[in-house]
């Protein structure tokens, strides 16, 4: 019998083919694993491209809500710049509403295979971002009147207020509460030096304010109907607050009409949307003459200014209201503003933005002025304030969307006519704060503080059941006229937890501001002081 032998080399002539096989069957799945890793990279850019569309998307249209159409123009817009075209058969764009105030964009598009096309053509990607807005903090009351003196109050059950709104003359000096109508820093006088916070664009002097009917932030429920915006004594009627009446400023209102887009009064400031006044029918500036003051006693010192038509024109309505340039005007002007139904009817308010009820707040600053007394209809001095010595007023709207976020209150020139004032939070409690100044003319505050102002009731004059935390409390000391012709800047850290009390299903977010002055002083309180209020932070977030 013959032996056979396989020697090592054909041996691994044999496996060598076997080698090439099993290579050539791997090589297939092995390319397409190569070829999905790289299209997989490439899908993973364009779903980040996507996101980034989607949130710019997100961002751009919120801001035009509640104007369904224009957000979603503005949003498809952002997409194109940022590489997703709603023109494109490829790309599809979804927009949703949240509510008034919120916006959802979903952006779908068909992602690229390049190297595993044997496979797969394309793939689904889709990217989705929603925004909101936080609307600027309102500045006043939660009502449908402002600055209306010994009125009965919006709110149901509240003090009244006790202060009227006002603005200065361009010669009466900075330094007696109001940084931008006075063009100069001297007092009663129209020489001296320059106040460089006077506008130098006639548009931009004098204070707007808001006529919200826009109804609850979190609805498309506005306010509806016709209303009566009316003004107190727009004229220079001899009360105490308007000192000479041959002297004094006389006061320009002018009114803008509402629109679509609450969120933004850039559009709305154009004279093709000026509003028509209820007494000679003129959309342009209107100066009210100094004998306005609402006939002879007994009297209403209420004068209907402008017949708003809520339906036509919802939205924020903004009412500029300004002082002119003129060297015979050394004294202020004091005056009042509210919303009434049309044909007759009392003011509204609500702790909660309501459909029912339109809002009058101001605009970046509220010039009050708390007088010592007031006229009442029959030309009677009331005095505002009698023995106790002490105003308690709203302030400013803060949800607890603002949770761990900064408050900050400018307050300009606090404090000749009271001893102490306090911030108090919805609940009653004077959170510390941190303070800085800034002068006369300065382009910047000086550094932040602690503050360490700490005050005592001095008598039981000052009891206050709903805000007194005990007998030592966090103040801003203001005795000596230290602030005078001074801006005070206050930041008030707001705590992560905080929130605000809730009654009857509603919530309380309205702080407030407390004067007092010492009841042993000779003279009742009174104060002269121009506010502004912010939350620190973009009003425009993204919240998925």
């Amino acid at each position: 019998m013959a032996l056979s032998c396989r020697t090592k080399a054909s041996l691994r002539a044999d496996e060598s083919g076997y080698i090439i096989a099993t290579t050539a069957l791997l090589l297939i799945p092995l390319m397409i694993f190569a070829a999905f890793a790289v299209d997989v990279g490439a899908w993973y850019a364009e779903a980040d491209e996507a996101q980034r569309a989607a949130d710019a998307a997100a961002l751009a249209g919120v801001v035009m809500m509640p104007d369904f159409g224009q957000a979603t123009a503005a949003a498809e817009n952002a997409a194109r710049i940022n590489g997703f075209d709603s023109a494109d058969p490829d790309v599809t764009i979804v927009t949703e509403r949240r509510g008034s105030q919120g916006f959802f964009v979903r952006i779908e598009s068909k992602g690229e295979t390049y190297f595993g096309k044997v496979v797969l053509d394309e793939i689904d990607i889709a990217r989705y971002a929603a925004a909101e807005y936080i609307t600027p903090v309102p500045l006043g009351n939660p009502g449908s009147s402002l600055g209306a003196g010994l009125d009965t109050p919006p709110i149901a059950g509240d003090p009244a207020e006790r202060m009227v709104l006002a603005l200065n003359s361009y010669c009466q000096g900075y330094n007696n509460g109001d940084p931008f109508g006075a063009g100069f820093l001297g007092t009663n006088t129209c020489s001296g030096t320059v106040n460089n916070r006077y506008p130098t664009n006639p548009d931009d002097r004098g204070y707007y304010f808001v006529l919200d009917f826009s109804g609850p932030d979190d609805q498309n429920n506005p306010v509806t109907g016709d209303w009566d915006l009316q003004i107190w004594e727009p004229g220079l009627c001899g009360q105490l607050s308007e000192g000479n009446t041959t002297t004094g400023a006389a006061l320009e209102t002018t009114l803008w009409a509402g629109d679509n887009t609450l969120l933004t009064d850039d559009d709305n400031l154009v004279d093709s949307n000026r509003w028509p006044n209820a007494v000679n029918g003129s959309t342009g500036p209107y100066e009210w003459p100094r004998d306005t003051c609402g006939g002879t006693p007994p009297r209403s010192p209420w004068i209907t200014a402008y017949e708003i038509d809520a339906d036509l024109h919802q939205g924020r309505w903004l009412l500029r209201t300004r002082t002119l340039q003129r060297s015979t005007e050394n004294s202020l002007n004091s005056f009042g503003l509210r919303l009434v139904p049309h044909g007759g009817g009392a003011v509204c308010g609500s702790i909660a933005p309501s459909s029912t009820c339109p809002q009058v707040y101001a605009d970046t600053w509220l010039p009050i002025f708390i007088p010592r007394w007031i006229n009442d209809a029959n030309n009677n001095r009331v005095t505002t304030f009698a023995t106790a010595q002490t105003a308690t007023f709203y302030l400013a709207d803060i949800p607890e969307v603002h949770q761990n976020k900064v408050l900050e209150v400018k307050l300009f020139d606090p404090g000749e006519g009271m001893d102490n004032m306090q911030i108090l939070a919805p609940d009653g409690t004077r959170y510390p704060f941190e303070r800085a100044t800034l002068n006369p003319n300065a382009v910047a505050p000086s550094g932040f503080v602690d503050n360490n102002n700490r005050c005592t009731p001095p008598s039981a004059a000052f009891a206050d059941p709903d805000t007194m935390l005990g007998s030592f409390y966090e103040c801003l000391d203001v005795t000596g006229s230290v602030y005078n012709g001074v801006e005070v800047i206050i930041r008030v850290p707001i705590p992560i937890d905080y929130a605000c009390p809730e009654s009857g299903g509603v919530k309380n977010c309205w702080w407030r501001v407390r004067y007092e002055r010492d009841p042993s002083s000779p003279l009742p309180l009174q104060d002269r002081t121009t506010w502004n209020v912010r939350v620190i932070g973009d009003p425009v977030r993204l919240t998925e």
